[in-house]
């Protein structure tokens, strides 16, 4: 056989191949997945412990420009 046709059979092997190995894949279809509409509610979690509590990173927060604030108009627990 020529050249040419030895291409165009092992490509159909392949595809053949390909969706067969898809079928036995797929057969049992997509995983089920169960849903629930969004609510609003409060969540609390008490802990109960003595200890000491440690950062597990420290960071150093310094200005690239030094200087004087000379105002500042926010108040103390404002949104920014």
């Amino acid at each position: 056989m020529k050249k040419k046709t030895w291409v165009i059979i092992s490509v159909l092997i392949a595809l053949i191949l390909i969706a067969l190995a898809g079928f036995f894949f797929f057969r049992n279809g997509a995983a089920e997945v169960k849903t629930a509409k969004a609510t609003k509610s409060t969540i609390s979690i008490v802990v109960s412990a003595s200890g000491e509590l440690e950062a597990r990173n420290q960071e150093e927060v310094t200005a690239d420009v030094s200087g004087i604030i000379k105002a500042l108009p926010l108040k103390d627990g404002s949104k920014v």
